[in-house]
């Protein structure tokens, strides 16, 4: 009865988000046809998709998708190796004394904009790939080092004794007890940096970046190139979405033996959910891997591109210098 009740409730949802979804793109179809819309500042969504094809086919989409995408998850790779040891070391200590004084400083340092922090960053890790990642890295820290601070303080105090009294020592109760019991918080904090992070990354790419989908977005901005704005913007929001909603399907999977979510399944019309299959977890492991490898590569031949532009650029500057001084005489 529960799985009936639950399925019924669960395709209503779906058909909801996807007529407000399809409505939206009718609309954004038809008004600039009826002429409701000037066509010139807004394309229709097929015309839209049309571009979205031609850079595709270009390559300066699937360039400037995976470099984003590259620095999205080195970013996200920084911030972790800082924020689990620091959050499980808080979280663990006894009594709390540490957390009492740096809580307070923490809470400020983590209402504190990127932007504001980019000339600093600036000014340590110079103008390139570094100050990205670190913008990245500073976005996804916050959420990340609270969450796990919060999963060791909630950690079974029960299986924490048992673990010491089993002589495991205190390392073996963190990597045996406290960081299992602490991964459901992990990956909620683990999924607030990833969507945070994506958006601001979009947004540095902005404002000193020579590829990726902020700078794609930018540079279409400044030649006035229409189209090309609304199909840079459809992309980031489609793989803004896409990360979500992976995020959604392995947090919901990898714990799913959360007794909230049980309890909740009737009530917000779910189904009942499976473990993650080891084929699965490996899947994503090699998409990840696989994203890694090739915005690698693709990091490299921007760099590449972008240092043979600049030698013929000064090549150029300095074979026109003897001919302006010379007309200048």
């Amino acid at each position: 009865m529960c799985n009936a009740v639950g399925q019924v409730g669960k395709i209503e949802t779906v058909a909801l988000k996807v007529s407000g979804v399809a409505l939206f793109l009718i609309l954004w179809e038809v008004l600039p046809r009826l002429g409701l819309l000037d066509s010139q500042f807004l394309p229709t969504f097929s015309a839209t998709l049309g571009e979205v094809w031609k850079m595709l086919i270009s390559g300066v989409m699937f360039t400037g998708a995976m470099v984003s995408l590259w620095r999205a998850l080195i970013g996200l790779i920084i911030a972790a190796a800082a924020a689990l040891p620091l959050g499980l070391w808080i979280g663990t200590e006894e009594g709390g004394a540490i957390e009492r004084r740096i809580r307070p400083a923490l809470r400020l340092f983590s209402q504190v904009n990127p932007f504001s922090l980019m000339p600093i960053f600036i000014l340590f890790f110079g103008i390139g790939e570094v100050v990205k990642l670190m913008v990245v890295a500073w976005v996804c820290l916050w959420p990340l080092l609270f969450n796990t601070i919060e999963g060791a303080r909630n950690a079974d105090p029960a299986l924490v004794k048992t673990a010491n009294a089993m002589c495991t020592g205190r390392f073996g109760a963190l990597v045996k007890v406290i960081l299992p019991g602490s991964s459901a918080f992990i990956f909620a904090g683990l999924r607030v940096g990833v969507e945070m992070a994506f958006f601001m990354l979009v947004a540095a790419e902005m404002i000193g970046a020579t590829d990726g989908l902020g700078w794609l977005l930018h540079n279409s901005a400044m030649n006035y190139q229409i189209s090309r704005i609304y199909a840079s913007s459809l992309i980031i929001i489609m793989l803004s979405f896409g990360l979500s909603l992976m995020l959604k399907y392995l947090q919901e999977r990898l714990f799913f033996w959360r007794e909230d979510a049980l309890n909740s399944q009737c009530a917000a019309g779910g189904v009942k959910r499976t473990a993650l299959k080891r084929w699965e977890a490996g899947a994503v492991l090699a998409f990840v891997g696989v994203l890694l490898t090739v915005g690698t590569w693709q990091v490299e031949v921007s760099r590449q591109k972008m240092a043979g532009f600049n030698r013929v650029s000064h090549s150029h500057d300095h074979h026109s210098a003897p001919y302006s001084q010379h007309g200048a005489e």
